[in-house]
Parts: C-alpha cells; sequence; structure tokens
C-alpha cells in the first residue's frame, strides 16, 4: 500500500472501523452520539447554549451542576471532526461517568474549518476556558481539567501551551498541562507527515 493510502487509512475512521461498514462508519459514530447526547439532555438537568463569545458556535453545554457539589473540578470536553465538522450538542454522552465521580462536565463548541482558520479555533477555546476559570473561581472548585477527542484532543493541548496559560492566576486552574507540556517537550522522533493535499 503506497504511504499516501496508509496515511488515510490510518486517520480515517471509515477504512478501519470494524464495528461499522466501511462505508458509513464515521456517520454512524456521529448519529449515535447524537442520539446518546440528546437522551442525556432529557435524563439530567443540564444548562445549554451559553455563551462564551459572539460567534454562533462559541456556546458551552453544563451537565451535573445539581449533582455535585459546588468545589468540584470541572470537565471541559472539547468534541472531535478534524476541525471541519462535529458539534457540542453531540458530544455530551461522553459525561455520565465523570458526572458520577463528581465531576461538573462542560461541552464546549468552536468554530470550524474553513471558514476559521486553526488560530482562530484555539482563540475560540482560549475564550471557552477563561469563561470556565471565572465559574471556577465563582464555585470554589478544585480545578479545571480538559479532555478532546481526536481534533479536540490537539485544540486542548494547544490551550494549555497557549498565551492564556502565560497568565498565572489562569494557569494554576488547569490541572494536567505540566504533563502535556512535558509531553510536547520532550526530545525524541516524532514525525507527522502531512495527509491532506494543499
Amino acid at each position: 500500500m503506497p504511504l499516501d493510502e496508509e496515511i488515510e487509512k490510518q486517520y480515517s475512521v471509515d477504512l478501519w472501523s470494524h464495528r461499522f461498514p466501511q462505508e458509513n462508519a464515521m456517520q454512524t459514530y456521529i448519529s449515535e452520539g447524537a442520539k446518546a447526547s440528546e437522551r442525556l439532555k432529557k435524563e439530567i438537568p443540564c444548562q445549554l447554549g451559553i455563551s462564551y463569545g459572539f460567534g454562533k458556535r462559541e456556546k458551552l453545554d453544563i451537565f451535573g451542576a445539581d449533582k455535585v457539589p459546588a468545589d468540584s473540578p470541572i470537565l471541559v470536553i472539547i468534541h472531535g471532526g478534524a476541525w471541519i465538522m462535529g458539534r457540542r450538542e453531540d458530544s455530551s454522552f461522553v459525561a455520565p461517568p465523570f458526572i458520577d465521580a463528581g465531576m461538573l462536565c462542560i461541552v464546549a463548541g468552536y468554530s470550524l474549518a474553513p471558514k476559521a482558520t486553526l488560530d482562530d479555533i484555539v482563540a475560540d477555546m482560549c475564550r471557552a476556558v477563561a469563561h470556565v476559570i471565572d465559574m471556577a473561581k465563582s464555585r470554589g472548585s478544585r480545578g479545571i481539567y480538559m479532555l478532546g477527542h481526536s481534533a479536540g484532543a490537539h485544540i486542548a493541548a494547544m490551550v494549555a501551551s497557549s498565551l492564556l496559560m502565560a497568565n498565572p492566576d489562569h494557569a494554576l486552574w488547569i490541572k494536567g498541562k505540566e504533563e502535556i507540556n512535558n509531553f510536547l517537550t520532550k526530545p525524541g522522533g516524532y514525525f507527522v507527515k502531512q495527509f491532506t493535499k494543499n
């Protein structure tokens, strides 16, 4: 298999999924996540569509506020979607085990490419995290963690290493960022080949 085909296979769930037929694996994953997220919104009280910026997608959904103490840690969940798709509305299905473990869960949305640049997307999430930091201060929270799926994991790492974290007052709220920064700065053989055509 030529290198470009191998890379495409590694980055496309449609080509490596064993649970769903290849022709619709990604759409099945998105559809099932959306259904589970809608069920969750009916099962537990939540606050939906809280604006943290001016963009249409700059919104947060909060889950578990009535179930966890005010000082509980906060988990910011950042959806994936290759920076070009995905929605916070379809990503809350991951929250229940974290709520059960005593965390307040916040699912954050952000602008998408190609309309937004990667810098725009990271700036959106920095605004979201700054909003959550203010919320954590008012609640007396024990700290904030970030969890990202796929592109969301990349965005979480970018936020953890952003200028937002240069402010010590902001940085002290984010837990686990030292581990991310240590990972990003470790010497080693990291090779990332461009896998999209220009």
